[in-house]
């Protein structure tokens, strides 16, 4: 037959089944609390600039044979998950009309993610631009390297702007093909470099003219030693677009007599004619 329980030993029974629901609930917590096993790794992030000039980033550590890769979204960010703590680079994989950038170093520690910042990318062609002005004076405008007929061309916008894109590095000629009632330009010469954009400027299109105007003015001369002014002539000078390039004039001197003529002045034009004079 059992022996009967001492008090102290009943007590203490007692004591240890109210005290187990809560040394249970301590281990629970403690099991709670314990490190989560996903903890002992980083990440990686970072964002190339702009967006779609990068198709492939890389991550791995120094002298590895093998990485991660990861594709940067429509807003260029990129992200390693999962990345176990230590020393890595970071390199990319470019898209066509972008230069490389140099790798990046990244130290990941665990719980934490690493970020290799804003990675701008540079272009390895370059652009030109310009303005032509007044608009729809130019209906195309060509982009041709020295001593070639054929290259891109494009068509100026609403506003005279034009601008050829991707061009590759070096020295072009940037010609115009005029619209009717227009003079063409002289073709500007322009340089390229890597990544940057060209500007030839404003192209400034002056409109075509009449051939010819009449005119008249006032002559001077000398005659026997003696200057004569104010002798009015007559006459019509040839023009090409619009600007004054010859001049044809009669003068006939006040007594009559051929004039010898020293000079000329004809109001709003400035060119230098060439007179001949003859007795009318």
């Amino acid at each position: 037959m059992p022996r009967p329980l001492r008090f102290s030993q009943r007590y203490l029974l007692l004591l240890g089944l109210a005290l187990f629901p809560l040394l249970t609930g301590l281990v629970a917590c403690s099991k709670k609390n314990s490190p989560d096993p996903a903890s002992v790794v980083g990440a990686v992030e970072g964002t190339v600039a702009p967006a779609g000039s990068i198709n492939l980033v890389l991550l791995a550590a120094p002298g590895a044979s093998s990485s991660q890769a990861a594709q940067p979204d429509g807003n260029g960010h990129f992200k390693f998950d999962n990345v176990n703590a230590g020393n890595y680079e970071v390199s990319f994989r470019e898209n066509s009309g972008y230069l490389p950038p140099s790798p990046r170093a990244v130290t990941v520690t665990a719980g934490t993610t690493a970020s290799v910042g804003t990675i701008a990318v540079s272009g390895s062609t370059g652009a030109v631009e310009g303005t032509v002005t007044p608009v729809n004076s130019i209906y195309l405008v060509v982009l041709t390297t020295p001593g070639s007929t054929n290259g891109p061309a494009t068509t100026p916008d609403v506003n005279g702007y034009f601008k050829f894109n991707n061009v590759a590095a070096g020295t072009y000629n940037v010609s115009f093909r005029e619209n009717s009632g227009y003079v063409q330009p002289s073709p500007r010469t322009v340089t390229v470099t890597t990544g940057a954009t060209a500007s030839v400027g404003t192209i400034t299109v002056s409109p075509t003219g009449p051939t010819s105007a009449s005119l008249r003015g006032t002559v001077s001369w000398s005659r026997s030693g003696t200057n004569y002014n104010s002798s009015t002539v007559g006459g019509s000078v040839s023009l090409t677009n619009g600007a004054p390039s010859s001049f044809s004039l009669l003068a006939t001197s006040q007594n009559g007599n051929i004039a010898e003529i020293m000079g000329l002045n004809l109001p709003y034009f400035s060119a230098t004619p060439t007179l001949s004079a003859s007795k009318m």
